[in-house]
């Protein structure tokens, strides 16, 4: 037998895109990339280059890493009994900030203040514990 007939080579179908749908792999020719924020300021377009090593360093990172590493924070950060916990709370509150910062065009009104209330509610809450109040 043929090794052709074995073997036969496939080849994937070509198809035409469907109207209104976008690849989110993105193209890979230099006439179609666009860049991230065109019309970004320049402190977001700052904050987006100085994001990028830290956020490749968190997507190499197993995915429940960071999950566990902010519960661990912030059970620590509620149940030491000592006031320099509070700065525990306030690492959580920075880091939830900036991803909050990093995301913010692309999240709805309902999610940027639900976050929003989130990171005030661990800014209120580490700094009340830095100064023995709660």
């Amino acid at each position: 037998m043929p090794e052709s007939k074995r073997h036969p080579a496939r080849r994937p179908q070509q198809r035409p895109p469907k109207p209104g749908h976008r690849n989110p792999a993105g193209s890979s020719s230099p006439s179609s990339r666009r860049p991230a924020e065109p019309d970004a300021s320049p402190a977001r377009r700052w904050l987006l280059r100085r994001s990028a090593g830290p956020l490749a360093l968190l997507h190499r990172l197993p995915s429940a890493a960071v999950a566990v590493t902010l519960v661990v924070l912030l059970i620590a950060g509620l149940a030491v009994p000592w006031r320099g916990a509070g700065i525990l709370l306030l690492v959580i509150a920075a880091f939830l900030g900036w991803l909050l910062a990093l995301s913010w065009p692309i999240v709805p009104m309902a999610g940027r203040l639900a976050r929003l209330v989130a990171v005030l509610a661990l800014l209120v809450v580490g700094v009340l514990r830095l100064l023995g109040r709660f």
